[in-house]
Order: structure tokens, then sequence, then C-alpha cells
């Protein structure tokens, strides 16, 4: 698990969790949870991850108010950074758009190295590591998202769109692991991917670029039904309960 910043850098990395281990699990046991981020810092993240005082998380459901679906579209913007920093890292380290023929614990290592080395290349040589057109960028007149380049290079993952595959592979995995082994695992893993076809990927990939349209589709939608509507306040204050901080007070409003 990583955090990254608003300058596509990792601030936190956390190496060597268990691949079928849950997002939310990974976060509860790793070095930063139940702390608080210094000068009142917060963390986007995920529907998979816990309410927290210094966590902004989507609010879930399909009957969602205009308010909270206003706020899930922002939230989904900033989460864009941290996609576009594994992608360009993944697209730059070319070592992890293949399966890394070696030990678990130096595969560990090799992951904080290219982190590590990552960050010192944004810091030294931001003009020419990072460029203007490797991130995802929005286009306000067209209302469109122009992709970064990051993506046509990390084609060893396809795009990173094999998200939904390794979510079937990882509950059979689970389903079938009665030993917990890492070598009846590893066997396990192999026969649960030789399953996995050619078909079986275009499909998943076709899928999540259908849903990934969706959500650009109800993003334009938001904005012009704000657009026609009072404006939608955000106030973030200080609190002792993280209930406080969460709570819609009304359908244009929230506090």
């Amino acid at each position: 698990m990583e955090i990254v910043d608003d300058d596509y850098c990792f601030r936190y990395i956390d190496v060597g969790a268990c691949g079928i281990a849950s997002d939310g699990s990974v976060f509860r046991n790793c070095s930063i949870y139940n702390k608080l981020l210094p000068n009142g810092g917060v963390i986007v993240a995920d529907g998979a991850f816990p309410l927290k005082l210094y966590m902004m998380k989507p609010y879930p459901g399909d009957n969602s108010t205009l308010a909270q679906k206003v706020f899930n579209c922002r939230l989904s913007r900033a989460k864009r950074i941290v996609k576009n920093a594994f992608g360009i890292l993944v697209s730059r380290f070319r070592i992890f758009q293949k399966p890394i023929a070696t030990d678990v614990n130096t595969v560990d290592k090799i992951v904080l190295a290219a982190c590590a080395l990552h960050i010192c290349l944004r810091k030294e040589k931001r003009n020419n590591y990072i460029t203007h057109c490797d991130v995802d960028r929005e286009n306000i007149e067209a209302r469109n998202i122009i992709h970064g380049t990051w993506r046509t290079e990390t084609t060893g993952l396809e795009n990173l769109c094999r998200q939904g595959t390794w979510s079937v592979v990882k509950r059979q995995v689970k389903s079938n692991n009665k030993t917990f082994k890492l070598p009846d695992v590893k066997n396990i893993l192999a026969e649960c991917v030789a399953k996995v076809d050619a078909k079986m990927w275009k499909n998943f990939i076709s899928h999540t670029i259908k849903e990934e349209n969706k959500f650009w589709t109800l993003d334009d939608t938001v904005d012009e039904l704000t657009a026609e509507q009072e404006s939608v306040i955000m106030t973030i204050g200080n609190s002792d309960t993280e209930d406080d901080d969460f709570d819609l007070l009304s359908d244009r409003k929230i506090k």
C-alpha cells in the first residue's frame, strides 16, 4: 500500500502484504493506521477503506443525493493522481510489466527501490521524468479527459485493466486455499491463472472501459446540473466525531 501526494510522489510505502488481502485489511495492519497526518492533511481513498477523521472516501450506494454525487465525482478526480502515479511508475520501470522471476523478499526490495528512484527523479528531473503529456488532464472546453502517454506505454499490464480478471483469480485462490502454505498457494495461483483465456481478458478489459465511460458521462451530467443549480457548498471544519465530518445536512449543502 502506498500514499501519493499531489505531485505524483509516494509519501508512504508499505510492501509485503498477502495478495489476496483486501485494501482495508492491509491498511489496518500498516504503521500509519490510527495516526493522524501532519498539518491537518487528509487521505483520499476508495470505498474499501474505513472512515477516519483524516480519510475521505466516496458515499456508497446508488440512491445518492445530488450533493453526494458531486462529492464522489470530485473525489474521483483527486484519486486520478494516484492512478497516474502508479501508471508512470510501471511505464518507467518495465520490470513491473511482467511477473518478477525472483523470491518474495527480493521483490519487496525491488518495489521499494523503484519507488525511491521514482521520488528522486520526480524531484530532481521533474521536467524530464514526468511531462505534461504523461499524465491525464482535462480539456475544459471539450469537456473530456485526455489520457496520459503512460497508458500506451504500459502494454505489459494491458493498461492496468486486468484488475477485474485478477479479482476472479484471487477469489478462486481464496476458495481453494486449504493449507495456507506458500508453496500450495503458488500452485493454486498458477492453476487459476492458466484457466484465464484470451477471451476472458478481452471481456474484462471491455467491461472496464465501458464502466469508465459511464463515470465520465456521469461527471459531465453532474457538472451540467450544478451549473444550473445553486452552488454546492462544502465546508470542512473541526469536529470531535467521525460521523459529524461526513453527515449530509441537506441535498445542497455538505458540512
